[in-house]
């Protein structure tokens, strides 16, 4: 999530180990609501506790999962974590960043995922929405930073103020 010069606070629940690695996995794959937005609501008490809030709150945008994932899933994950993260800290929920269709990232190594790129385009709301605010990008997982990392990139160009990121787990990844 960052840039050359550029410092980027990150917030997390926890290392994506047993059992929320499974509780995450679960809820992704069999639209747990209850479960996303529960960990959204400690993931806004976590950003509450750890982030200072910027002058005029935060913008709360989620990291887009495309839209035949948020199809087979049967919800919008990152987005159920975001509302829910948002209601905690009293600011609406902005969708600036929307995904192209592309290659899930889970069957992607390392190396592959870091030279992505052009997965997120922001929308035209999103650059109004963005323009000189503090944003929160939200997630479910961090596993190389790279998805964070492009949205980040993303609402920078769109105008954002600063970029910071709230995920509920950071996977244990090999090097």
């Amino acid at each position: 999530c960052e840039r050359p010069g550029a410092r980027v606070a990150f917030v997390r629940l926890a290392r994506d180990r047993a059992p929320l690695d499974r509780l995450l996995r679960s809820s992704k794959e069999r639209a747990g609501h209850g479960v996303m937005r529960e960990l959204g609501h400690r993931l806004g008490d976590e950003v509450l506790r750890r982030l200072q809030s910027p002058p005029g709150g935060w913008c709360v945008v989620p990291v887009p999962a495309s839209p035949l994932r948020r199809l087979a899933r049967g919800m919008d994950h990152s987005g159920t974590l975001a509302q829910a993260m948002a209601s905690r800290l009293g600011v609406g929920v902005r969708r600036a960043v929307r995904s192209r269709s592309r290659a899930r990232q889970a069957s992607v190594g390392r190396r592959a995922r870091l030279q992505r790129g052009g997965r997120f385009v922001g929308t035209w709301s999103g650059a109004a929405a963005v323009r000189g605010r503090h944003v929160l990008l939200v997630d479910d997982i961090r596993t190389t930073g790279a998805t964070l990392r492009e949205a980040a990139m993303v609402v920078r160009q769109l105008g954002a103020a600063s970029v910071s990121a709230a995920v509920v787990a950071v996977a244990e990844i090999e090097a």
